[in-house]
């Protein structure tokens, strides 16, 4: 038989065919509507990540402004050039003591004792007292 049979044996109507028809197809767009790849789920993550992509461009920008800053304070500025000579890439001052801590070992407690080194810049030799 290619007709559907109600449970006395006799056909469903047209209309009831057609009105599981609609329910179904009309089903199978909410689900399309809800799960598919234009979906409220794929947009739900879609807005999630352009929230935490905004917070990261936020936050590139604020490291870009303090860059900046520091671009404009090392042009300007011959004491933080000397800073960073300094802090970054251990330069010394001729007459300035340089002190040589040994690495911290792990299991080591405590200050490290300071020992004194040579300036990494050559000094002048002092003059000499004159004769009499």
């Amino acid at each position: 038989m290619d007709s559907e049979l109600n449970p006395s044996g006799s056909r469903l109507p047209a209309g009831r065919v057609l009105y599981v028809l609609v329910v179904l197809g009309i089903l199978a767009l909410a689900m399309n509507g809800i799960f598919g790849s234009h979906g409220l789920i794929v947009a739900h993550r879609m807005k999630l990540q352009e929230r935490q992509l905004q917070q990261n461009i936020q936050k590139l920008n604020q490291e870009n402004q303090a860059l900046a800053g520091q671009v404009r304070e090392l042009k300007s500025d011959p004491n933080a050039i000397e800073r960073v000579a300094r802090e970054q890439m251990g330069l010394v001052k001729p007459g300035d003591l340089v002190f040589k801590l040994p690495p911290k070992s792990p299991g080591q407690s405590g200050a490290a004792t300071p020992t004194l080194s040579e300036p990494l810049m050559p000094q002048a030799a002092p003059a000499a007292p004159p004769h009499r």
